[in-house]
């Protein structure tokens, strides 16, 4: 669906365990309309419009913001 070639997804470099609470909550914002990124669409069609690494740099600040990573 992304475009993006599978490897580049499923992956070491770019998989993490998540707690399944913390993860309902990241999902939720995914799921969400944050105004400060795009006022008219959810977080996750917003991302649809960025490259890889863009996503990943995001997903990244995502993890910490969430307390998943340092």
């Amino acid at each position: 669906k992304s475009g993006f070639d599978a490897k580049m997804i499923h992956n070491t470099e770019n998989v993490i365990s998540v707690p399944h609470d913390i993860h309902v909550k990241i999902s939720a914002y995914y799921n969400s309309i944050d105004r400060s990124l795009c006022p008219s669409m959810r977080v996750r069609d917003y991302l649809a419009t960025m490259s890889f690494a863009e996503q990943y740099e995001f997903g990244l600040k995502i993890l910490r913001d969430f307390g998943v990573i340092q």
